[in-house]
């Protein structure tokens, strides 16, 4: 199961990483999590001076749905990048809030036909509550990538021209909307689309093979079974590692034996794929491949791969491998160790709250709270001095998970005096204030029980 708490806070330091690669990889991985905190995290990220990182940020606002995008999205629609004021366009699309009526109006009158078209269907959803006919209109839009958007909306409301549309686009001249049209069918997941996926298997854009394998392994149906098969030893390793997690995914038995044999390859990136696919299989020999992992370059997905399964054995090569040259693997490792909860972590993370990174002192604080040791509740509680907001933020929310007293009068004043916030604008003073209830709230009612008693 997925730590929210954690996750956001190891994204939102991503995101304000001066590296591209990595504040991209922040967004990839705020995809996953289902929680409305990172609606702030995400308008923040709406300027970055990366293109390419602003859009992905603007497309996954308008998925959560969330009102407070509205007027972020609004000054999109003056942003020098095409691509960008689209898709700002479509989110506010998502989100139908009438506020965005004027802007819109405005557009119409764009010197882009993709922006006035996109506009012009917008408005049209905002007032009159679109039909499945106005979606079924844009299927044949210049713009093939709204055309998506639409099949998507109309598979939503169970219109089989959706599914007609993008299994059209599956040939499509354009490799581009090859894949997209594969990913979309992957994300919906429904059976029907398996007899058009399979032959785009042989597409000629290595990119459109790997979202078709991708989208099989969604979909889940064993019928994709020898298909997926020939793709394991193909020459492409990025392919080969699709294929297998997808392999996983079918749950087919059949699998097992090939996965075994994988796991013994050379390539570590092989081999984690072959261990998470025998742990779709809750199969223990994954925990042996993923441990001897940690070793190399997949260190940090073996460490998440670990924690997730949650198994004993895996505590003692995780602690061994605390000491990792990789930041990132470091605090994944700590993590993991929270995920897992054995004492034998306390000691050793106790050590790191004093650690220079900020990263790993607060996934320590995090994780020892999970492990729920009450060795580690005054090391956690004397960290509410540390100089940096974000780190404050997760021992306060650590803390909470610990719910012991202790920490109440350095709470206390902490919320008359804290001035700190995150990047995304969150103070630091509203977590406290919201443990400091926690807490009390669980005096009271260990109370109630100790007078039943």
């Amino acid at each position: 199961m997925l730590d929210v708490e954690n996750e956001l806070r190891r994204i939102s330091e991503m995101l304000e990483n001066s590296d591209v690669a990595v504040r991209k990889q922040g967004l990839d991985a705020l995809r996953k999590v289902p929680d409305e905190r990172i609606i702030d995290v995400l308008i923040s990220v709406l300027t970055d001076q990366d293109n390419t990182i602003r859009q992905q940020a603007t497309k996954l606002l308008g998925r959560f749905r969330d009102k407070r995008a509205i007027e972020p999205l609004v000054k999109l629609f003056d942003d020098e990048d095409k691509d960008i004021r689209l898709e700002a366009i479509r989110m506010v699309g998502i989100l139908g809030d009438k506020r965005a009526i004027p802007q819109l109006l405005e557009l119409l009158e764009d010197e882009n036909e993709a922006i006035r078209l996109a506009a012009a269907f917008i408005l049209d959803k905002t007032v009159n509550s679109v039909t499945t006919e106005a979606y079924a209109g844009l299927l044949n839009a210049e713009d093939v990538f709204s055309s998506i958007d639409a099949a998507k909306n109309l598979v939503e409301v169970a219109d089989n021209r959706g599914f007609q549309h993008l299994f059209k686009l599956l040939k499509h001249e354009d490799a581009k909307v090859r894949e997209d049209a594969a990913f979309a069918l992957g994300n919906i997941g429904d059976k029907a689309a398996l007899e058009y996926l399979l032959p785009a298997l042989k597409d000629e854009e290595v990119l459109v093979r790997n979202n078709v394998i991708y989208a099989l392994g969604e979909i889940g149906d064993k019928k994709a079974f020898e298909a997926l098969l020939a793709f394991i030893y193909d020459n492409d390793e990025k392919i080969r590692v699709g294929a297998i997690e997808a392999l996983g995914q079918l749950k087919d038995e059949r699998a097992i034996d090939y996965l075994l044999q994988l796991s013994q390859e050379s390539s570590s990136a092989i081999r984690c794929a072959a261990a998470y696919g025998l742990d779709e299989f809750k199969d223990e020999r994954a925990i042996e491949i993923l441990i001897d992992l940690l070793k190399g370059e997949e260190a940090y997905d073996a460490a998440y791969a670990l924690g997730d399964i949650a198994d004993p054995r895996a505590v003692e090569p995780l602690l061994q491998t605390l000491n990792h040259e990789n930041e990132y693997v470091r605090a994944r490792v700590i993590e993991s160790l929270g995920d897992i909860k054995d004492a034998r972590a306390v000691e050793p993370l106790i050590k790191l709250l004093k650690d220079n990174s900020t990263r790993i002192r607060s996934q320590s604080a995090y994780s020892l709270a999970e492990i729920g040791d009450t060795r580690a509740i005054e090391p956690v509680i004397e960290l509410l001095k540390d100089g940096a907001p974000s780190t404050r933020y997760w021992v306060v929310e650590a803390l909470e998970i610990f719910g012991d007293s202790r920490a109440l009068p350095q709470l206390k004043v902490m919320a008359q005096k804290d001035t700190g916030m995150l990047l995304s604008g969150y103070k630091i003073r509203d977590a406290v204030v919201k443990a400091i209830e926690a807490i009390q709230q669980r005096e009271k009612l260990n109370q109630v029980v100790t007078n039943e008693l």
